[in-house]
């Protein structure tokens, strides 16, 4: 009941929050400031099925029972290499786009607002690292802590950063300090876990686990 009570809690307080203080932004900044914002973000959100493989596997492997030293030596190098793999899928395309396909953004705020998702999504990663394995763990507090304070500083941020007459690109910018400022945090609750070196069958029951998830995911 408590671990239901955290979760249900900090997500609906989240949502909550986020309700007001998109009201306020939308009032403050106008439509067109988060539609920018929107864009962004759904355009480099286009490439996260490439981060978003290993999550469910993880969860699998580690609630079945296998040695968490083991999953984790497995599922951080997994995890991090499709991090850096995100980001030279987006850059990349980003770049082939315009240099070989001649197609542009309708604007240049567009074009900063993309590359900067990108950036923001990434980090957004790395300060979520290990909520699969608390969740796995059923450990709801170390599960929803990164995710609810990071959610808490850009709600209430975000309305400030309006108010001192910043836009689309502020808006991102604040989004991604965010992230930067819940890694402490991730970081610390990553060095109470245990950690082993890669273990090939681990991985193979991992890509086993993966594989119907690549498709689906796309």
């Amino acid at each position: 009941k408590q671990k239901f009570l955290i979760q249900f809690g900090s997500n609906i307080s989240l949502k909550i929050i986020g309700i007001f203080s998109g009201i306020i932004v939308a009032r403050l900044a106008g439509p067109e400031v988060l539609g920018q914002v929107s864009y962004g973000i759904a355009y480099a959100s286009m490439f996260t099925f490439i981060t978003g493989i290993w999550g469910t596997p993880n969860i699998k492997m580690i609630s079945e029972g296998n040695s968490l030293d083991k999953c984790l030596g497995v599922f951080i190098p997994l995890k991090t290499a499709s991090i850096f793999l995100y980001l030279l899928v987006g850059a990349g395309w980003l770049l082939i786009s315009k240099f070989f396909l001649g197609k542009s953004f309708e604007s240049p705020i567009h074009q900063q607002v993309v590359w900067i998702s990108l950036i923001v999504i990434a980090l957004q990663q790395t300060a979520f690292f290990f909520r699969t394995t608390f969740e796995a763990q059923t450990m709801q507090v170390k599960s929803n802590l990164p995710v609810f304070t990071k959610g808490i500083l850009f709600q209430l941020g975000r309305i400030i950063v309006v108010l001192m007459g910043f836009r689309a690109l502020g808006l991102l910018t604040w989004q991604l300090l965010t992230s930067i400022l819940v890694l402490p945090i991730t970081f610390y609750l990553a060095k109470k876990l245990p950690k082993s070196k890669w273990d090939k069958s681990i991985a193979k029951s991992y890509w086993g686990y993966a594989k119907p998830l690549v498709l689906y995911v796309i």
